[in-house]
């Protein structure tokens, strides 16, 4: 699997290179973002559509892919003439907010580096591809609304994924480092050289029963240099 080329770095966002889970913050804007750039009544619609399908998830009629694909429909809906994409672009410009410090400096970087990324997320594409943009990504995986079936980007599907999209862009056989906080994320894990693991002490033990094979160090606390520090480590 490894090379003597650079490693290639492999990011979750939410928890990871994001504080928080982005999917309330996306629902919350969907219902009360000012749209004010979008005619009324498309903002109108995308209010009621949103509140339906949260009330059809609150009442348990969905699960959350069916709940997160509902919500890309209605996006998709009220943003098809938004040429602009400034829906997309304010609420990516709100979540670059919550980009982890010790993160943060690597992110800058990355572009300055030998190393190569990959955004790898559960998110929707509406929102996670014009974030990973801002963030300085060129390949990103993520939920899309277009996939044949539709599944989130997540657990052993996300490993596939992430997989599929190294081989394609002829990086199968560099080392892998992998940056996450969740549990979802050990299918990936296993066949990552390394993971800087983002959760918290509780979820470390627990991936580290899950995936005793795997190299996971616990990062939260590092601060960005030590992280830049062990990066060229291993480059």
């Amino acid at each position: 699997m490894t090379s003597k080329k650079p490693p290639v770095l492999l990011f979750d966002l939410d928890g990871t290179l994001l504080s928080i889970n982005s999917f309330p913050v996306w629902v919350k804007w969907m219902l009360w973002g000012k749209f004010t750039h979008l005619p009324m009544l498309w903002r109108l619609k995308l209010f009621i559509q949103t509140a339906t399908a949260l009330v059809r998830r609150k009442a348990g009629k969905d699960n959350h892919a069916e709940f997160k694909k509902r919500l890309q429909v209605a996006w998709r809906g009220a943003t098809v003439k938004d040429e602009s994409c400034q829906s997309s672009e304010f609420l990516a410009d709100l979540m670059l907010g919550y980009v982890r410090d010790n993160l943060r400096p690597l992110i800058n970087a990355l572009s300055r580096t030998p190393y190569d990324a990959i955004l790898t997320t559960a998110a929707a594409e509406e929102y996670a591809v014009p974030l990973a943009k801002k963030l300085g990504f060129t390949n990103v995986i993520c939920t899309r609304l277009a996939a044949i079936p539709y599944l989130e980007n997540l657990a052993e599907t996300k490993m596939q994924n992430t997989v599929l999209e190294l081989q394609r862009l002829q990086w199968g056989e560099r080392t892998r480092i992998f940056f996450t906080d969740h549990i979802d994320d050990i299918p990936l894990v296993k066949v990552c050289e390394k993971t800087f693991w983002f959760g918290d002490a509780e979820s470390f033990g627990i991936a580290k029963q899950m995936a005793p094979d795997s190299n996971i160090e616990w990062a939260l606390d590092y601060g960005s240099d030590q992280i830049l520090e062990i990066l060229s480590c291993l480059n």
